[in-house]
């Protein structure tokens, strides 16, 4: 993607922001946009939210990219207010221009920023050559006037519909008028059935006899005593249908992708001899930049080599940028894992990654900023079975329990009250400043967690370890693998908890001062009644087979 297609040109479509009053709304169930979707029995092709929830504040899409240096917006890497500003996209109402106020430089002007919009102002360039937005007022197409100055628009409009008033008035008057010194114009005769004229009743003036008897007639040119009967009867005029009253039109979403074709067209109109399972086989076997490659041969290729099956685990460890076309690639390819350890992705990209990733099961974040992280307190967080979020700056026990616990942001309909992590098998917390409050949380809302990394945590004590054998949790029968290498609070007291497990198979210690080699040896000569263990390295406890 082109940096000119996220900035320059028309303006950028914004997004709800979901905090204001009018986006924490349910729908109301009555505007025509309710009665068109599904859920209240409509057909469902608006495709538009409820009048009542439009957004009063919408913000930037995640796509938004500087004009200047292309990046996206880093506010949420500082601290400091101004320094949030100059690294915060900021859009001109005027030229449409998206820029980072650092990167833009004018001297002798600042810009106008707008409080009742996000990310929007009147940028320097724009403030410095004078222009403005302000639009002028719009007068009626039949007046061909001058329009006046705003300040006397009110005034203006009064004064020209008065005028137009008095046209028509004066125009009814002088209709009738014309009529009369008009000349009678002569009309022609009517026929009978047989072909002769015969008389009109305008032409028989009152007391005049028709076959020799005289009859009278009213003002009007005809006599209400006797009705007329008509020679001819008139047709019954049609009516027109009523008018349906037509709704506001709408973009309607274009259908889904066709299915790739099964096989590749050549040039001379044939189809390959193989199939496109054949080719799939042959294309498992290519790493990820040679299928990259071979994207570019064809359209047929194209489709084919971003089967979901042959990106499996996307890898961006340690990826200096994450920018718009990268999370496009990720949402085509449907990873089942994905790594963006020690990359600066920020919370809006990964709230967007995560609400269109359903399959995902392994993600890994290790590294990476609490504020980016917290995208994954929300309702739209796939079914996690590893979660790694090692050396993740801020994280502590108020932040795992926002993780933790039960999404507050449940869309209209939705009664699932459980955790988003309550399928999590492995975790890992490495170097995290974590208490026996957040275990207690890890035991309530992860039953099925067999995996525990919690190396580098100083506060885990010989006490953190009861309370996750202790009789009555989730842990006791499902942790078969723990890690507490460099925890120098345990002691040799924690290895008589772990007896507790029935499931246990490993025990990382290495590096804990106050562990000792004999306390290790006494746990696997009571252990080898039932299980046999052995010390692979010095305070490695592994389960033998």
């Amino acid at each position: 993607m082109s940096v000119s297609r996220g900035t320059s040109g028309a303006r950028r479509r914004r997004t709800r922001c979901r905090k204001c009053e009018a986006c924490l709304r349910t729908e109301c169930g009555e505007c025509h946009f309710c009665k068109d979707m599904k859920k209240f029995g409509g057909p469902g092709r608006m495709k538009q939210s409820c009048i009542m929830r439009q957004c009063i504040a919408p913000v930037l899409p995640h796509t938004a990219v500087c004009l200047i240096c292309g990046e996206a917006g880093k506010e949420d890497t500082v601290e400091d207010d101004e320094e949030k500003f100059n690294l915060m996209l900021m859009e001109c109402s005027i030229c449409n221009e998206i820029v980072h106020p650092n990167c833009l430089k004018v001297k002798d002007s600042g810009g106008v920023v707008n409080d009742e919009l996000p990310n929007c102002w009147e940028c320097p360039k724009c403030n410095h050559a004078g222009k403005t937005g302000k639009v002028k007022p719009r007068l009626n197409r039949d007046i061909k006037e001058e329009p006046d100055p705003p300040s006397v628009a009110a005034a203006s409009v009064t004064a020209l519909t008065m005028t137009s008033a008095v046209k028509r008035k004066t125009e009814r008057e002088e209709i009738p008028k014309r009529k009369d010194e008009e000349p009678p114009k002569k009309r022609p005769p009517l026929l009978s059935l047989d072909g002769t004229p015969r008389p009109r009743l305008e032409d028989n003036p009152l007391g005049r006899e028709m076959n020799g008897t005289p009859r009278e007639y009213s003002t009007l040119g005809f006599n209400r005593s006797s009705p007329i009967t008509p020679i001819c009867p008139r047709p019954i005029p049609c009516r027109s249908p009523p008018k349906c009253i037509q709704m506001e039109r709408h973009v309607i979403r274009p259908p889904p992708i066709s299915p790739p074709p099964d096989r590749l067209l050549l040039n001379d109109g044939e189809t390959h001899i193989m199939r496109r399972e054949v080719w799939m086989t042959v294309f498992s076997h290519l790493t990820h930049r040679d299928l990259c490659v071979c994207m570019r041969v064809c359209r047929t290729w194209n489709r084919w080599c971003c089967d979901k099956r042959l990106w499996k685990h996307i890898d961006l460890n340690r990826c200096k940028s994450i920018t718009p076309p990268m999370l496009s690639g990720i949402i085509r390819r449907q990873p089942v894992a994905l790594d963006l350890s020690w990359t600066n992705i920020s919370k809006k990209q990964l709230s967007w990654l995560i609400n269109r990733l359903p399959g995902l099961r392994v993600l890994l974040l290790s590294g990476c900023s609490w504020v980016a992280v917290s995208a994954l307190c929300t309702s739209s967080c796939p079914l996690l079975r590893t979660l790694d979020i090692q050396w993740v700056e801020g994280l502590k026990d108020a932040q795992m329990r926002d993780l933790l616990s039960p999404p507050t942001d449940n869309r209209p309909g939705q009664l699932d009250n459980r955790s988003k992590l309550r399928n999590v098998v492995d975790l890992r917390l490495t170097g995290l400043d974590i208490t026996d409050t957040s275990l207690r949380l890890i035991i309530r809302y992860m039953p099925f967690l067999s995996k525990l990394d919690l190396s580098y945590c100083n506060h885990v004590t010989d006490q953190s370890v009861n309370i996750l054998t202790a009789a009555g949790t989730t842990t006791r029968d499902s942790l078969t693998d723990i890690n507490l290498s460099v925890c120098n609070r345990v002691t040799d007291q924690s290895l008589t908890y772990f007896k507790r497990c029935g499931s246990i198979c490993h025990i990382d210690l290495r590096y804990c001062k106050q562990v000792s080699k004999e306390g290790c040896e006494q746990f696997i000569a009571e252990m080898s009644v039932s299980v046999q263990f052995g010390l692979t390295e010095e305070k490695l406890l592994q389960k033998l087979s």
